[in-house]
């Protein structure tokens, strides 16, 4: 069964494809990446795609309108949300080891929305530290293991995404919200 999800794997919704995956007893998943909730309709409406999964809440910044509006646009194709999973968000602060200090921290990178849903903890412990805003969990993790951002950068990324034997997780459940979670939906036609 081919399922499409956007950004890149080790992301928040592949992660979510993998758990629906499971729980709906897929053998043999084949996890597809597209670049934008878009083209995955549109795979999912011509039948190259069998199931998308996509993000439609986050209890901190809400529902996600215009995925919400992808869904009833196309409930008209024959296309019906099959499955729906709130997931805990586990957002975690990493360094590239465990000798870096907070105070040498000038650059924290991550995607926008690691950046509204850290924003508390990041004014507590890196008041002055600059933001860079990256698209892809996977290349902010793959930069800072392969030092190509600036020197004294912080990546805030989720859990399941970084690689423990190469990069030092300084602080755990760095959210500003113990409980927040997203609720994604899989959707087929």
């Amino acid at each position: 069964m081919k399922i499409g999800f956007q950004g890149s794997e080790r992301n928040d919704v592949f992660v979510a494809a993998e758990e629906m995956a499971k729980i709906k007893l897929v053998k043999n998943p084949e996890f597809i990446p597209f670049p934008s909730i878009f083209i995955l309709f549109e795979k999912l409406h011509q039948n190259k795609i069998d199931a998308i999964v996509i993000p439609v809440k986050n209890s901190k910044t809400g529902i996600i309108e215009d995925n919400i509006k992808f869904i009833q646009e196309t409930q008209k194709l024959g296309i019906e949300v099959d499955m729906e999973k709130t997931i805990k968000v586990d957002y975690v602060l990493c360094k590239k080891n465990d000798n870096i200090l907070d105070e040498q921290v000038k650059f924290i990178a991550s995607n926008m929305q690691a950046f509204k849903e850290c924003d508390d903890s990041i004014n507590k412990y890196f008041p002055k530290a600059i933001k860079i805003y990256t698209e892809d969990k996977l290349l902010e993790v793959d930069y800072l293991k392969e030092d190509k951002f600036p020197e004294g950068t912080a990546i805030i990324t989720l859990k399941g995404v970084i690689d423990k034997s190469t990069l030092h997780i300084d602080k755990e459940r760095f959210q500003d919200d113990e409980d927040n979670a997203t609720t994604y939906v899989w959707l087929r036609k």
